[in-house]
């Protein structure tokens, strides 16, 4: 009986540390993603409104 509880206390460890993981692994990309997306944004706007011409700045 006590090996039981033991074995079932490794399994639920086991299922915990590595839905855990996958949860840090998403986070990890998720935040990846909305970094790379914003760069994209801001590089848009920089060409949207001129912002590697400086000579469009001036005029």
């Amino acid at each position: 009986m006590l090996i039981i509880v033991f074995l079932k206390t490794i399994v639920v460890d086991l299922i915990f540390n590595v839905c855990l993981a996958n949860v840090n692994i998403f986070f990890y990309i998720y935040q990846y993603k909305t970094e790379i997306i914003f760069q994209i944004q801001v590089i848009q706007y920089y060409k949207d409104y001129g912002g590697w011409d400086i000579t469009k700045k001036i005029h």
